[in-house]
């Protein structure tokens, strides 16, 4: 977990709903035994069609209100689960870009986290030389190969290509591919 925002009010607004619920579910149960009584009475004669109809679309309502509180309620369980912000992988954050009270975007950066267990390298690459590689703007599985030398020896890692970004960086007039 590399965030856990404040969920009182959200929490707050589910519990509103699931009462809600409750409380509109009753008034329908109550409904259903008052048409059923109503249908009785009027098959003798006792009460006018009008008052059977009143019953009725009071039901139809009671039941379209329901399913929208229903609806509402799965939104803020969605809400809630997104309250917390989860890393894509286990590891250690090596670097933070935001800090406690900071406003993010959707999609921007706030932690670089690192593991033992996975290594992402950014490439950047001419658009033309991108166009040439089969899927790579597909979101198909792209292999990818990574070559290093380091301490005088050669490393080689295969892989997949992770990330095309979608814009070319302004400086390089390249894209950043993530392998």
């Amino acid at each position: 977990v590399l965030v856990r925002l404040d969920d009182r009010a959200g929490r707050a607004s589910l519990a509103q709903t699931e009462a809600n619920i409750a409380s509109t579910q009753a008034r329908l149960d109550l409904n259903q035994t008052q048409v059923t009584r109503a249908e009785s009475l009027r098959r003798r004669g006792v009460i006018p069609q009008e008052q059977l109809d009143q019953l009725l679309a009071t039901q139809t309502e009671l039941t379209t209100t329901l399913n929208s509180l229903r609806a509402a309620r799965d939104s803020a369980e969605i809400a809630l689960d997104r309250l917390t912000v989860r890393a894509p992988f286990d590891g250690a954050v090596l670097r933070k870009h935001a800090e406690l009270g900071a406003v993010v975007s959707p999609g921007q950066a706030i932690a670089d986290i690192f593991t033992d267990d996975a290594l992402e390298v950014t490439v950047p690459i001419r658009q033309a030389d991108a166009a040439l590689i089969e899927g790579l703007f597909d979101a198909a599985r792209v292999p990818a190969q990574v070559q290093a030398k380091f301490g005088g020896q050669d490393y080689v890692w295969q892989g997949e290509v992770r990330r095309v970004e979608n814009t070319l960086d302004t400086t390089t007039r390249t894209l950043n591919v993530t392998v």
